[in-house]
């Protein structure tokens, strides 16, 4: 599962339907209101705010501001991008933390919501499709490749608002409300230019899929080159991304769908959402929900976090 979550992870039923939430009940016909005894006026609750997991200093925050305005405009020049990565798998539970098992894959993506992303080593093979309207799974083990349409409220920005938005369409707004974000860049790797960054999810839909992320932007044009997820099981998943390629003249000639073809002898399988339902809005998580926080170790090495 952790694969899905870093980077074609787009949860179908995470949607909030704020429309109709938000629809206001209908007039009677046009009739005059009966008069009513006044009711006792309900009091909303609301929940507690959660503690963040460290305080921004005025110059640390103006610092991350400075980064996130950056790397928004960076991101809005990305129109294809594809790339070669390895993928670590570290599990506290079903193997030795310090023996991840790794994984060879490949990237492409091109704005505003169409990605795939493949696992290419033998006996491994993974791939996830997002055109934009669905997602589709190669299941290499069944023979079988599923279609699961977005709801129309998702199509289009499925990826930009799924769980992860760190790699695509970077919005500094959208960032600073979902994430407790902060640099942490050592010193001798910011004299290089890089930029490392933690985030921390603040609601509860975000925490659901992960609790920690660490991200390393390479100089210059601020394109990820590692991204490490603490999974809420505590398992981590570490991808570093190489021979990264930014509009490349070849991708914009061969432009359309990443739809893919059914695999010759394979079953296509369509899986349609459920009907939209109201749901309510995302909240904060309050202070007893996670874990403890945490310092951050390095986003390119293992962590063990109890």
């Amino acid at each position: 599962m952790s694969n899905r979550i870093v980077v074609l992870s787009v949860t179908i039923g995470l949607v909030v339907a704020t429309a109709q939430a938000q629809q206001p009940p209908a007039a009677a016909n046009g009739a005059a209101p009966k008069a009513v005894p006044p009711r006792r006026q309900s009091v909303q609750v609301i929940p507690p705010q959660p503690n963040a997991p460290f305080q921004l200093s005025p110059a640390q925050q103006q610092q991350l501001d400075q980064v996130l305005a950056a790397w928004q405009v960076q991101s809005q020049n990305v129109d294809t991008l594809s790339c070669d990565f390895t993928r670590q798998e570290f599990s506290e539970v079903f193997g030795d933390v310090n023996k991840p098992k790794v994984t060879e894959g490949k990237l492409a993506y091109r704005t505003p919501d169409q990605a795939d992303y493949q696992i290419t080593t033998k006996g491994e093979e993974e791939r996830w499709v997002c055109t934009g309207q669905s997602i589709f799974e190669f299941n290499y083990k069944q023979s079988q490749l599923i279609e699961r349409p977005l709801p129309p409220e998702l199509q289009g920005k499925a990826i930009s608002n799924g769980p992860l938005p760190f790699l695509f369409g970077v919005d500094a707004d959208q960032l600073r409300a979902r994430y407790w974000m902060r640099v942490i860049t050592p010193e001798d790797k910011a004299k290089a230019g890089e930029v490392w960054l933690e985030a921390w999810p603040k609601r509860q839909a975000d925490a659901a899929n992960f609790r920690l992320a660490w991200l390393i932007l390479r100089p210059g044009d601020l394109v990820p080159v590692a991204i490490k997820v603490v999974l809420p099981n505590n398992d981590q998943t570490l991808h570093q991304f190489s021979d990264i390629s930014v509009n490349h003249p070849w991708t914009k000639i061969f432009g359309g769908s990443l739809r893919p073809n059914t695999p010759l002898t394979w079953k296509y399988i369509r899986e349609d959402p459920p009907p939209s339902q109201p749901a309510p809005l995302a909240q904060p998580r309050s202070p007893s929900d996670g874990q403890p926080r945490q310092a951050a170790n390095s986003p390119t090495q293992p962590t063990t976090q109890k």
